[in-house]
């Protein structure tokens, strides 16, 4: 049978869906062709989102792809959180918030920031600049510095750190209110 448009964008980001729900929660293998295998997933799936149709973003989201994603950095081990998959999720994040409806539901969910800002609890430098530039771009929403700072305040509960302005995080805190004024005056000369 031949599918539609929608009737394939249904099939495929369904397939995706399953596919790391299928790896949320699993060690990180040792196994090299296993990371590969999993990591050309996650970067398969990043790809889709910023690629593929309007409809196949709508129907990832509005099948729980956002919260699938979410549940697998929030059930990561930690060499998942060292890997290049933890980075790849991290990228399927950025690819939904460049796309209008996958943005409205980032922004929009309850616990997105906080569990974006896990994420900076990892010594993979390209996953934290990955979510730095994340939390920044979520400082450029009206309020959104605010819930950046809830978020900060929840990854110190989340790493056991004294302050949420210890020195791994002080810059990214130190980068987003740069932008936060520079959004403001942006504003101001525009208005």
């Amino acid at each position: 049978k031949h599918l539609s448009g929608d009737d394939s964008d249904v099939d495929h980001s369904n397939q995706y869906i399953s596919d790391v729900k299928r790896l949320t929660g699993v060690p990180y293998p040792h196994d090299t062709q296993e990371q590969q295998s999993r990591t050309k997933l996650a970067d398969g799936l990043k790809t889709a989102l910023r690629t593929q149709t309007q409809s196949f973003v709508s129907q990832f989201v509005q099948s729980n792809g956002l919260d699938c994603l979410l549940e697998f950095l929030q059930q990561m081990d930690h060499n998942t959180r060292q890997s290049a998959i933890h980075t790849a999720i991290i990228g399927c994040i950025k690819a939904l918030l460049n796309n209008t409806y996958g943005r409205g539901r980032v922004l929009s969910h309850v616990s997105a920031t906080n569990i974006i800002a896990q994420s900076l609890y990892t010594d993979n430098v390209k996953t934290k600049v990955a979510v730095y530039e994340i939390l920044g771009a979520v400082c450029l929403v009206p309020g959104g510095h605010k819930n950046v700072l809830k978020a900060m305040t929840h990854l110190q509960h989340f790493a056991s750190e004294r302050t949420r302005l210890q020195v791994g995080n002080f810059t990214c805190v130190f980068m987003m209110g740069e932008l936060y004024t520079r959004n403001a005056l942006w504003k101001d000369c525009c208005a």
